[in-house]
Parts: structure tokens; C-alpha cells; sequence
């Protein structure tokens, strides 16, 4: 029958979709932010405001919502005059909101409902990530190429600082909520698949279980490097001074909290 799907393209429909990751722009991030890094104070306010001005116009070019919201706003207008926009609104007008009709509300939600997607490219371009509506609006937030070279730079840099290469090779954990596209896990497992050779030193612990399970999983996996929300951290120092939790890790840090 014309047109009938084959055992070939059923396959190929459910393979995973290969992570966004665009090795050229990464290079080329990661020289623009030592160099950045590197100037006077005068010239990284420089680059900051040519940075928000190119991105404020990208916003009331592209997204009809920006464009009514900045309507007679210039190049030249101060942050702080600008109108503030909350999850809430973005997401009741999301359509409105983002800049490629690709991303429909109805799909991105399909998308992020199944947990086996989890890194995986939307529209081949474009990696998504939910929050858990803890402030009362779950959202949406859709990254192309161009910003996750950013947040791979960055990442790269704050991981493994160019004084010391070797510490991209310490093993660690990943202490966050699980099972949804949520910004850290979504990282974390697109790490993991574009470099298979670091993933076994990268894991996740879900913060949700009850403590002493998640003390046991951490002190069988004794990471050299942990990662957690502000709350997790305090409640696992304090089982630590305690000696209800021994673990030697060198370094902590926390992933920003996802609302």
C-alpha cells in the first residue's frame, strides 16, 4: 500500500532524537567568553549592553507578544523602563510569545509528557525544558543552538577551569527532581550522549526520594563533585556533620532553581 509505514521508517521514527549541539559555535563561544573574561571593565559593559540590545530585537522582530508589549520602545531604551513579564503571562500567550511557529503549545506539551525524550532535539533544533510549577505556573522554555552553546561554554569553563583540564574527569552527582525535562537533568543527559566517554562518571540522584535512601545511593557512589538545589544542599551538609552521610567530595555547587 502506497505510503504505508515501513519496518524502516517505524524504526527510524522511534530512534532517539540526537541532541541540539553545534561544535563550531561552541569553539567559537567559549573564545568569545575568555576574551570577555579577559577585559577592562569598561569594555564587558560594552559587550553587555550590545548583547541585550541585539537580543531585544531579535524579541520585538520575531515574537508578536515583545512587539506589543516594547511597542515604541528603541534601541536606546534603559532596561528598567521596560515593561516586566511574568511566566504566567508568557505562557497563556505562548503562541504569541515565541519567535518559530514550529514550537506549538499542543506539541512541546506532548513532547515533554514523555520522560524517554529527555534530551532529545524538538524539531531537530531545539532543546526544551519544563519547570515544576512550583511558583504556581509550570513552563515551557525552548533553547536553540545559539544558547546552548552559551550554557556549554560556560558550563565547560565553571567544571573545568583552564588551570586544572583534569578536573573535567572527577566524578558527579546530580541531586534534583527526576523524571520530567527539567533544565539540570535535560543537561545533564545531553551530556551524557554527546560524550559517551564522560557519562560514566556523570550521574543522577532524584531528591524526592526519602533520605536515607538517597544517603545510601550517594555513599555507594561517593562523588567527588556534587550538585543539588540550595534546600538539598543543607539537608545533606547537616547529615554529614551529623555522620549520618559520609561522603569526600572536593566541590558543591547548585544548579539555579527551576520554577
Amino acid at each position: 500500500m502506497p505510503g504505508a509505514p515501513t519496518a524502516a521508517t517505524t524504526a527510524a521514527a522511534a530512534r532517539p532524537a540526537p541532541p541540539v549541539c553545534d561544535a563550531l559555535r561552541s569553539a567559537r563561544v567559549v573564545a568569545e567568553v575568555l576574551a570577555d573574561g579577559a577585559a577592562p571593565p569598561a569594555r564587558l559593559a560594552q559587550r553587555q549592553q550590545q548583547r541585550l540590545r541585539a537580543l531585544l530585537s531579535a524579541a520585538r522582530a520575531g515574537s508578536r507578544l515583545y512587539a506589543e508589549l516594547h511597542r515604541g520602545a528603541g534601541p536606546d531604551t534603559p532596561l528598567a523602563a521596560l515593561p516586566a513579564t511574568a511566566k504566567r503571562a508568557l505562557m497563556a500567550r505562548f503562541d504569541d510569545w515565541v519567535t518559530d511557529p514550529v514550537l506549538a503549545l499542543p506539541a512541546l506539551r506532548a513532547f515533554t509528557a514523555d520522560p524517554a525524550r529527555i534530551a532529545d532535539a524538538y524539531a531537530g533544533r531545539y532543546a526544551v525544558w519544563e519547570s515544576s510549577g512550583s511558583s504556581g505556573e509550570p513552563g515551557l522554555f525552548v533553547h536553540d543552538a545559539q544558547a546552548l552553546a552559551v550554557y556549554d561554554a560556560l558550563e565547560a569553563l565553571r567544571r573545568t577551569p583552564p588551570a586544572n583540564p583534569w578536573a573535567l574527569l572527577r566524578r558527579s552527582a546530580l541531586v534534583v527532581a527526576t523524571g520530567g525535562h527539567f533544565a539540570s537533568l535535560v543537561s545533564l543527559r545531553r551530556l551524557q550522549r554527546l560524550n559517551p566517554w564522560l557519562a560514566p562518571l556523570l550521574r543522577d540522584f532524584s531528591v524526592l526520594q526519602p533520605l536515607p535512601a538517597l544517603v545510601a545511593e550517594l555513599e555507594g557512589w561517593q562523588p567527588q563533585v556534587l550538585a543539588t538545589y540550595p534546600g538539598a544542599a543543607a539537608m545533606l551538609g547537616e547529615a554529614q556533620a551529623l555522620g549520618r552521610l559520609r561522603l569526600g567530595a572536593r566541590a558543591s555547587c547548585t544548579p539555579a532553581a527551576r520554577r
